[in-house]
């Protein structure tokens, strides 16, 4: 049974720069560029379009898979409309398909009517649905898929997640080599994290996560990510501690004005008995827990009135 998630994946947000990784982390056997599954055996509650196959149900085509149990999914409804609306003239179809009853899923449409404005349809057999989540490891809804012209799977996340994706394949600026090296090292810090929750592969997280940390050395999100990842193991786990407190001092060496990054640098340091080299940090924590405090009751300065001004013969000067 799918499990409801604000995201799908709880790792998320992660910019990566650094294209190395396509050598440094392996593969997964599937990933974005694969084809996608084509839609067949669906019971359609909206009109049916007048072909399923890609390329011709829409020259892009959005397949979100949610239920109407799932508060989540029906907080994306108004969202996956607004983006039809948007996108409709460019090609873009969005497809919302349930693996609940046709009953079920028929009344709530017709209760929400007016605020669906895209196809919906149900799975019932769950085959689509299937085919679609378990080679990429899915188990939450809402999940969208973006799949090209050609059947080719170009993203996937949370359906609110997706817009500056969606906005760079319509406008042909998306790079699929960047992104693919972007979800697979999402696939693999969520893989430590379930690891992490089992005590009998505690082992193998660290050197996984250890490999991450090698691919994107230089990455402050990545840094950030792998420190949240290992926090609630740090205080039991001294291996966990020492890449824990490696990573935060390399994330304070780049980011020496972050509250957050010194503050949780110190927590380990003190964590590990190096009392002495937080103590030395503890001016700088407290200087920086002012600034977060104080800043914002700091007033913005008025921005100037960016319009050209021609001055008029008597010296009046009148925007334009």
């Amino acid at each position: 049974m799918l499990r409801v998630t604000q995201c799908a994946m709880v790792i998320i947000g992660v910019v990566f720069l650094n294209s190395r990784v396509e050598s440094a982390l392996p593969p997964w056997p599937v990933e974005l560029g694969a084809p996608a599954p084509p839609l067949k055996k669906l019971d359609w509650i909206t009109t049916p379009p007048a072909s399923t196959e890609w390329g011709k149900i829409g020259k892009i085509a959005v397949v979100e898979f949610w239920a109407t149990w799932c508060g989540p999914c029906r907080y994306s409804i108004p969202h996956l409309s607004d983006l039809q609306r948007k996108y409709a003239l460019q090609g873009v179809t969005i497809v919302g398909i349930s693996s609940e009853g046709r009953a079920t899923v028929s009344e709530f449409y017709e209760q929400k009517r007016d605020a669906i404005e895209y196809a919906i349809a149900v799975d019932p057999s769950n085959t689509v649905t299937t085919a679609f989540m378990k080679p990429f490891q899915v188990l939450g809804i809402p999940h969208a898929f973006i799949v090209s012209a050609d059947g080719s799977i170009l993203w996937r996340g949370h359906p609110l997640k997706m817009d500056a994706a969606l906005e760079a394949i319509v406008t042909n600026r998306y790079n699929l080599n960047e992104e693919r090296v972007r979800e697979r090292t999402l696939r693999y810090l969520g893989e430590v994290q379930k690891k992490m929750r089992k005590r009998d592969d505690f082992a193998t997280a660290l050197p996984l996560a250890r490999e991450i940390y090698r691919a994107f050395p230089e990455n402050e999100e990545v840094l950030e990510q792998l420190l949240g990842v290992l926090k609630p193991h740090v205080a039991d786990h001294p291996e966990c501690r020492s890449l824990s407190l490696e990573l935060a001092e390399n994330l304070v060496q780049k980011k020496p004005h972050s509250y957050q990054a010194v503050a949780e640098y110190v927590r380990l340091l003190r964590l590990d008995g190096q009392n002495s080299k937080a103590d030395q940090l503890t001016t700088t924590l407290q200087e920086l827990r002012v600034l977060r405090m104080t800043s914002p009751l700091i007033p913005k300065p008025i921005a100037r009135d960016r319009r050209t001004t021609t001055h008029t013969a008597t010296g009046a000067a009148t925007a334009r």
